[in-house]
Formats: structure tokens, C-alpha cells, sequence
């Protein structure tokens, strides 16, 4: 096998041959550079989906009639709201599920660092505050047996009377109701018990705001991946360095050549066969990475949420 680097649409150009060792190590500072991407997209989704939720409840600001006044509107509401509520979970599930397999395709299987990951994301969910084990299970629930919000009520500005005389409604309070928990068989007990003996009682129900504990759960979220960048950044800073100095060093040698798509290849002996899938070089990774950590710079600062 033959391995070089060139532009990959382009074959008459000249290329760069490396050997195995070498083309390898600029193959896994590509992956490396990759991975650091693939973390902040997690976080980007993750983010997006908890503001759509805030901003969910904020909805009725602008709106001058309380939901008494409209049943059916009021259904919509913590219908939206249930669906932002299960996207939220959704993405936060698969944010704690991958971070992991990106920590041991950086470090390796069973390294110090994956093991530090999961031993935060336990002490998280261990910690005095219940957003993380309430939603964590509540997420379950959702995916396999019920709804995440049972009933909706609305925060009101009872200082300002409109037209028609109502109070303006200036955000909902989605809630869950313990006793529909309960009725899940699969619902984790501990976590129930921890749940019941708060709350208020509605017409004989307990319901909570679900408010607290999403924004808890953000807060650990936040704290986690915090903790993951500061670990993976040496790797993600020097892959970053590595697949530049590839770029640069083809550019240095062959200034005449467009180092467009440039490609990491794996040819045939006789150099007339490409085996496998091209490995494309340049910089657009590292741009969309250091565009999204700049991008979720602000709502960063403002975790740990305070309320």
C-alpha cells in the first residue's frame, strides 16, 4: 500500500508520500479534531432545546388573557411545552451517552479521564439537588411510557389589568403530577419517595413545578461538559496543529498546486487504486468548533443558573 496526501478531485497534482506510521498519526489527529467537534454539537443541541424550553414558558408574556379564559389554548400550551420538554431530555440523553465513547476514542479504552467523566457525571446525580435523578428518569418515563407534563398554571401580573379585565399572564408553570409517576411501574421508587412529600395538592394531587429540576439538571450539564473541554482541549489543540502543519507542508512544497480537497489516501501498490474512503484535510472543523464555543459563550455564563 501507498499512502499519500493530495488533492483528492485531482490526481495529475502532485501528492506528499508518507509512511504507514506517519500517515496514521495525521489520520488520528483528524479523528481527534473531529471528536472535539462532534462534543460541542452535542452541547449546541443540547442548549438549543433547554433555551426553546425557557423560552416556551415565556410565551404568553405578550398575551393579556389568563387560561381560564381559554381551555383549549391552554392544551396547546403544555403541548408545546411537552414537546420541548422531551427534546430537551432527549439530547440530554444522548450528551451523557456519547460523552463517554468520545473520551475513550481520545484517550483510549478504559483511560483515567473517561473514568474521571463518569465518576463527575455520578457525583452530579448523587448531589443534594434532585434535577439530575428526576429528569433523568422522567426522560425514561417519557420514552416509554407517559408524558412529561401533567398540568400547566400560569404566573400573573396582578398589578396590570387589561381591557377586558383579566390579569396579564407573564409565564406557564409546567408541573408534574407524583401520583401518575407512581402509576409507572418501571419509575424509579427512590427517586419517587425523594418526590412525594413535596409539592402542592391539587384536587387531591401532587404536583411539582418541573422548572427547578430542569434547570438543576442544565446546571450539572453545564458543569460536565465545562469539565470535558478543559480534558480534551491539549488533544483537540494539537490535533488541530497537526493537520495544519499537513495542509501548510503540502502548500510549502508545491506552491504552483491548488490545495483544494486536499485528501488523505490509501492507494494500491501500483498507485492506480484508491482503497477506501478519502480522508479530507483542512481547517472548516476547527472553524466550526471555535464558532460554537464562541457562539455559547454567553448562555454559558450565565450557569450556574440561579433561582
Amino acid at each position: 500500500m501507498k499512502y499519500i496526501l493530495r488533492p483528492y478531485y485531482q490526481p495529475e497534482l502532485p501528492s506528499i508520500e508518507y509512511t504507514e506510521i506517519d500517515f496514521q498519526n495525521i489520520l488520528s489527529a483528524r479523528r481527534n479534531s473531529l471528536l472535539g467537534l462532534t462534543h460541542e454539537c452535542l452541547l449546541e443541541i443540547l442548549l438549543q432545546n433547554y433555551e426553546e424550553f425557557e423560552s416556551e414558558l415565556l410565551a404568553p408574556a405578550n398575551r393579556t388573557s389568563t387560561a381560564t379564559s381559554d381551555w383549549a389554548r391552554a392544551i396547546d400550551e403544555m403541548q408545546v411545552l411537552g414537546r420541548r420538554l422531551s427534546n430537551f431530555l432527549s439530547s440530554s440523553k444522548a450528551y451523557i451517552d456519547q460523552l463517554p465513547q468520545i473520551s475513550n476514542a481520545m484517550f483510549g479504552d478504559g483511560a483515567a479521564g473517561t473514568a474521571e467523566l463518569k465518576a463527575l457525571c455520578s457525583s452530579e446525580y448523587d448531589s443534594s439537588q434532585a434535577g439530575y435523578r428526576v429528569c433523568t428518569a422522567l426522560r425514561n418515563h417519557v420514552q416509554h411510557k407517559g408524558y412529561g407534563i401533567h398540568h400547566i398554571s400560569y404566573a400573573e401580573d396582578h398589578n396590570t389589568i387589561v381591557a377586558d379585565g383579566m390579569t396579564k399572564v407573564l409565564a406557564i408553570i409546567p408541573k408534574v403530577s407524583v401520583d401518575i409517576l407512581a402509576s409507572d411501574s418501571t419509575f424509579k421508587k427512590s427517586i419517587l419517595h425523594e418526590i412525594s412529600s413535596a409539592g402542592e395538592v391539587l384536587h387531591g394531587e401532587r404536583l411539582h413545578d418541573l422548572r427547578p429540576w430542569v434547570r438543576q439538571f442544565m446546571n450539572s450539564l453545564a458543569k460536565i461538559h465545562l469539565r470535558a473541554r478543559e480534558m480534551f482541549d491539549p488533544i483537540v489543540s494539537a490535533s488541530d496543529k497537526s493537520v495544519a502543519d499537513a495542509v501548510a507542508d503540502y502548500s510549502s512544497r508545491y506552491t504552483a498546486a491548488k490545495s483544494q480537497a486536499l485528501a488523505l489516501l490509501t492507494l494500491s501498490e501500483d498507485r492506480t487504486t484508491v482503497e477506501g474512503n478519502p480522508h479530507f484535510l483542512g481547517s472548516q472543523q476547527v472553524n466550526q468548533r471555535t464558532a460554537l464555543i464562541v457562539k455559547n459563550m454567553f448562555p454559558f455564563s450565565r450557569f450556574p443558573i440561579e433561582f
